[in-house]
């Protein structure tokens, strides 16, 4: 490791850069790049991450308070995170999956292969079980 490379690696890990991304970014192995950090004491810095620009409720956009040390929050509360994946659920991961057809409202949904799911949702569950068919469809 040449002294060019060295002072990127001081530089990357002040910027808060993990031992994985220096390494890809310099051509050199996680271990060596782990050494020097330990050598030098660059063990603890760390910046922001990069990633989590968004300080706001993915659902109602209420500002949200990033704690230190703490996993990232997306949302404000289990009501906005519920309300958001059921608005969203074509954003899971769902890229394999088999096509259902909810027996209440006749909709078409994609769940995991390995699910036993009859409905789309739980609404018409409720529906089917307890009230029967409907000609709402939903």
């Amino acid at each position: 490791m040449n002294q060019e490379q060295k002072n990127e690696i001081i530089r990357l890990r002040q910027q808060g850069f993990g031992y994985k991304k220096i390494s890809i970014h310099l051509s050199v192995s996680v271990d060596a790049v782990k050494y020097y950090c330990k050598k030098q004491g660059l063990t603890g810095v760390r910046a922001a991450p990069h990633n989590m620009s968004i300080n706001a409720c993915r659902e109602c956009h209420q500002p949200l308070e990033q704690k230190e040390k703490r996993k990232f929050q997306a949302f404000c509360s289990p009501i906005c995170r519920l309300n958001w994946w059921r608005k969203n659920r074509s954003k899971g991961n769902l890229k394999r999956g088999k096509p259902i057809i909810c027996p209440c409202c006749e909709k078409t949904v994609k769940v995991s292969e390995k699910s036993i799911r009859k409905y789309c949702s739980h609404e018409c569950y409720i529906k089917e079980r307890f009230g029967g068919k409907t000609d709402e469809r939903s």
